[in-house]
């Protein structure tokens, strides 16, 4: 196998359980703070990673002033998928770097990556390389070129198909994006599926 090979990964809702705990502290912040009902619309074709506010009917303000005041509080509180750790130790002793390739917004601090790292390694996630703050993540992927690349986005995976033709672009199926009518990309419900796609692959 080429040892070159390289998984770029995302983190929120692919790696971890990020929308338990984030629409618990939207819910929350909702009531308490925009002095609204806290009321959730139901959403299941979303194609970016804002289901939270589509499903609150917040703007653009809105959403602004909860990451303003609750972001760093929500990122300490998620969960780990349970079978992110084994899948991803699984993965790499096949030979594959893994990348992970977050959005998390980071501040002039550099809070986020010190809660994120700390995080992965609380909770045995084994990777290579960390990208934060990539908000544009098909501008890494242009650069790395990976064999493999797993979002929960749906415009993430159409936007990274585009800029790198032989990287094979993989669904996260989530609540919130499960009717996206998809024919363009292979759809996963977790992270041993990704393992056997990537077995197979290299046994062929």
């Amino acid at each position: 196998m080429n040892s070159k090979k390289i998984l770029c990964i995302d983190l929120d809702d692919t790696i971890a359980l990020t929308s338990n705990t984030i629409i618990k502290f939207a819910v929350d912040f909702d009531k308490k703070v925009l002095k609204r009902n806290g009321e959730l619309k139901s959403i299941d074709n979303c194609k970016d990673y804002y289901y939270f506010a589509k499903m609150l009917g917040w703007n653009k303000e809105q959403l602004t002033q909860f990451f303003d005041n609750c972001y760093l509080k929500y990122l300490k509180e998620i969960r780990v998928k349970p079978e992110a750790s084994s899948a991803l130790k699984k993965i790499k002793a096949l030979g594959i770097s893994i990348y992970i390739v977050t959005s998390r917004r980071e501040k002039e601090n550099g809070k986020v990556t010190k809660i994120t790292k700390k995080w992965l390694k609380q909770n045995n996630i084994i990777y290579d390389k960390l990208f934060i703050n990539a908000i544009n993540k098909w501008n890494i992927i242009k650069q790395v070129k990976p064999s493999y690349f797993l979002d929960d986005s749906f415009e993430n995976c159409l936007n990274v198909s585009k800029v790198s033709k032989n990287t094979e672009v993989i669904l996260m199926t989530t609540t919130f994006n499960k009717k996206i009518q998809n024919e363009q990309f292979r759809q996963i419900s977790n992270l041993n599926e990704l393992y056997d796609i990537i077995v197979r692959n290299e046994n062929e």
